[in-house]
């Protein structure tokens, strides 16, 4: 069963996708860095006289691969939970409070928007018979 709560995190997790897709671009897009530290060595033969040595490499791809997957899967999880959603969603079988949840939930209209679109009288229509399909459904 669908909650108010449950539609009320729709649009987040819509612009939390977003957000990953953006992030995996830029990352994507990002050049392999060219990392450097430093070494104190000796020489191999005595005096043993001690001295820095430069040392230069890549970022390791296993730390960019293991981001990127990570984030995959937290991609993953928000579209799963969105489709979930979107199949209780099906279950209403008033088709006019799916549309309203999916203008205000989905879409985030206002509900002067909504008024329009579903050609109400007033704002309140729509806003009242969602409240009232709530109320049924805790009652139920």
């Amino acid at each position: 069963m669908i909650t108010k709560n449950d539609l009320k995190q729709i649009e987040s997790m819509q612009k939390e996708i977003t957000y990953f897709e953006n992030k995996l671009k830029k990352f994507d897009e990002k050049p392999i860095k060219v990392v450097q530290d430093s070494v104190r060595g000796s020489s191999a033969e005595f005096p043993y006289v001690t001295h820095t040595c430069k040392i230069e490499g890549f970022e390791s791809p296993r730390n960019r691969n293991k981001y990127k997957k990570m984030i995959r899967s937290k991609q993953y999880k928000l579209e799963k939970a969105l489709n979930h959603l979107e199949y209780e969603l099906n279950k209403i079988e008033d088709s006019e409070i799916r549309m309203i949840i999916r203008y205000k939930y989905q879409d985030n209209y206002s509900w002067v928007k909504i008024m329009h679109l579903m050609e109400y009288d007033s704002e309140d229509v729509a806003r009242k018979k969602l409240e009232r399909y709530f109320k049924m459904l805790k009652s139920a």
